[in-house]
This record gives structure tokens, C-alpha cells and sequence, in this order.
């Protein structure tokens, strides 16, 4: 019996059933889950008893009552890097080696590799470092024998495999959602879609639910949440493929904060229109339409407008804003244009991570150029 039938056998007996699918093995991709017949639209898939999750309150106290001030996401990951018992072996054996992560999640690539991410995503791995750094300095002083390397693995471990959880019996107030955290055996398995299978959860537990027709052999999918892919990437250690994800989007703030004086930077943040500009597939996000009239219009016109709604400017003033949100983005296509070439040429970390990133900046790309021709064709 090999380790996924093992570990599927294990969970089930622990309160997971599953309707028509089973852990597979994808070559050069891992385990995921497969349909293994016919799968209609609201078919229930995947149930899970709240017995056969673990969460903070299976911690052993031992664990538990020693880390104070913790995340959830640290706890289980201490949890974990203290776990040496028979008892959940078989789930152990199924979970993505040290070796796995180190040539996915960009925490772990080369400095020079982490630099050269996009600015939405070293952002969001700055966030990520911060945490870690919290939590461990609070396992370490609690759990010496426990290494950073160790450690960090069982936290990424956690970090990319649970699923929001809340229960009365959870007496911390108040709740923050990144601390309602459950691991899920065999739901864990479940590769990540923007549109996937529902996942719904009530007192009883958790259940996953076909979103659609999926025929026998597919591979079944679940959706992380709205994510771009600089959060994926960062948090999962993937990017999906060109032009399915329809939550991607760049940060544009290192693009056009810098266009703009104090005095109306101090406006901006007045109005909370400061900072979180982004691109999207089809369009800029409000928010950067606010600080392109910012800099396109007198400020009493630029204060009726943000009352009325920057949608209906007048034509004169929409071409102005456009012809500075044309001369931004062709800038940054040079600079993404440079960003790829350096990537080609580092030669550092394992193969499949200068590709991942080359791939992200590519999409960066043609984001940027596909948004330069709609503006060409406006005008």
C-alpha cells in the first residue's frame, strides 16, 4: 500500500469521506485531487467531522500554555515541528518535503532571486518574513532544540494548507481572521483554482461542494480566495498560468506615489485615497483614477469630482489623466523589460525558480502593454 492510500484510509477513519474522488499523484506537480468517476454540478465531494481537523485546540497544552502571544499559523507550526508520534505518520508522509518548498516558496530562494520580485510581491514577502520572525523568537525562547530552518518549514508547512475556522470554544476576542486557521487531512490535497469547488463550514465541520460538471480523470479544484498572483506566489509558491486568474493585478504605488508633492499627497491621505493603486486585466482600480485627477485638475474641481464620481470627467481632463497613466506605464514596460533580462542572466537557485519568476514578470508585461493599447485606442 503505497503512502497516499495509506494516508486517505487514515483520514477517513478519522471523520473525512469522500464521494467520487481520491488523492493522485500529477507528474512533476505532486498529489491532488482526481475525480475517479462522473462529478455533476452539487454533488457534495468531501465531508469532514470538526474530530478530524486539527486546530489550536488540539495543541497539547504542553505546546500551547508555553507560547503565549503566538499566531495560530506559529502555534500548529511548533505543533508540528514537535510531532514525532505514530500517530499522524501517515499524514506526515504526504506533505511536501523541505526540498519541495525551497524550490517553490520565494521565502526560501536567493536574496539576489527575492530582490528581483515584482513590487506587489516583495511586499507581501516582507509581511510574511515579519511574521515568522515574531513567531519564532516566541517557540525558540519556549523550544530551544528548535531550529530556524526547522521551523520555518513546519510554518509554511501550516501557512499553505489551512482553511478558516472559528469555534465558540475559542475564547480569544477579538477574533483576527489570518488566527482562524484549521488543517484539514486529504482537504489539504486540493490544488487551488480562482473559481473552484464551494468549501463551506458549519458547527458539524466542513463541507466540499462540485461547482460544476467535472468528468473522470479531471483533476478537482478549490479556490484559495481572490488572489493575485504575487500574493499566490508568495503565499502558495505558484503562479497560475497566463490568463487564468481573473484576480491578478499589479501594485502600481512605486509607479505613481512618486508623482506627487507633499501638499497633495496630505490631500490624498486626508480623502483615504493614499497609497494600494492597482492594475487589473481590464482597467485601473478607482482608487488610481482619484490620484490621476489629483494631478490633472485644480483642487476644487478635483474635490466636486470626488464627490460626483471620477467615472464621468469631462473628456478634456479623462485624456489628460490618461496621457499620464500611458507615460507611467510605458516607463515601467522598460523597466519590467529589464527586470526579465535580469533574471535570465542571474544563474542563481534552483532552475525552477528563475523560470517562475520570468514567467510573473512576463504576465507583469502584458498586463502593462495590453493596458498601454486600450489607452491608445481611446485616444
Amino acid at each position: 500500500m503505497d503512502s497516499q492510500e495509506t494516508f486517505t484510509r487514515w483520514a477517513q477513519a478519522r471523520g473525512v469521506k469522500l464521494n467520487g474522488i481520491a488523492a493522485h499523484r500529477f507528474p512533476g506537480r505532486g498529489l491532488g485531487i482526481q475525480a475517479v468517476k462522473r462529478i455533476e454540478a452539487g454533488e457534495e465531494i468531501l465531508t469532514a467531522t470538526t474530530a478530524a481537523l486539527r486546530t489550536e485546540l488540539t495543541v497539547p497544552k504542553s505546546i500551547s500554555k508555553s507560547l503565549k502571544n503566538i499566531s495560530v499559523n506559529g502555534l500548529l507550526a511548533a505543533d508540528f515541528a514537535l510531532d514525532v508520534s505514530p500517530l499522524h505518520a501517515p499524514w506526515r508522509a504526504v506533505l511536501p518535503t523541505k526540498t519541495d518548498f525551497e524550490e517553490s516558496m520565494p521565502i526560501l530562494w536567493d536574496l539576489s532571486l527575492q530582490s528581483l520580485l515584482p513590487p506587489g510581491a516583495f511586499s507581501i514577502l516582507q509581511k510574511q518574513k515579519e511574521k515568522i520572525t515574531s513567531d519564532f523568537a516566541i517557540v525558540s525562547s519556549a523550544f530551544p532544540d528548535i531550529s530556524y530552518s526547522q521551523y520555518l518549514y513546519t510554518w509554511l508547512l501550516v501557512s499553505t494548507r489551512t482553511f478558516f475556522f472559528t469555534s465558540p470554544r475559542i475564547k480569544r476576542k477579538p477574533l483576527i481572521r489570518d488566527d482562524c486557521l484549521a488543517l484539514i487531512p486529504l482537504a489539504d490535497l486540493f490544488n487551488h483554482s480562482d473559481v473552484g469547488c464551494d468549501v463551506s463550514y458549519s458547527p458539524s465541520g466542513y463541507s466540499i461542494t462540485a461547482n460544476q460538471d467535472i468528468e473522470e480523470g479531471q483533476e478537482v479544484y478549490i479556490s484559495y480566495g481572490n488572489h493575485s498572483n504575487d500574493f499566490i506566489l508568495v503565499e502558495y509558491g505558484f503562479i497560475l498560468a497566463d490568463g487564468t486568474n481573473c484576480w491578478d493585478q499589479i501594485a502600481l504605488d512605486e509607479l505613481l506615489c512618486p508623482l506627487l508633492d507633499g501638499e497633495k499627497r496630505v490631500v490624498l491621505e486626508e480623502e483615504g485615497f493614499w497609497g494600494r493603486y492597482v492594475l487589473d486585466g481590464e482597467t485601473v482600480c478607482y482608487r488610481t483614477q482619484v490620484l490621476l485627477g489629483m494631478m490633472c485638475m485644480p483642487i476644487n474641481k478635483w474635490r466636486r469630482a470626488l464627490g460626483q464620481g471620477f467615472d464621468g470627467v469631462d473628456e478634456r481632463c479623462q485624456r489628460e489623466m490618461d496621457a499620464v497613466l500611458r507615460a507611467v506605464l510605458g516607463e515601467y514596460k522598460t523597466v519590467v523589460e529589464g527586470k526579465i533580462a535580469e533574471v535570465d542572466k542571474l544563474g542563481v537557485g534552483m532552475e525552477g525558480q528563475g523560470e517562475t519568476l520570468a514567467r510573473r514578470w512576463w504576465q507583469i508585461h502584458k498586463m502593462v502593454s495590453d493596458a498601454i493599447r486600450r489607452i491608445e485606442s481611446k485616444n
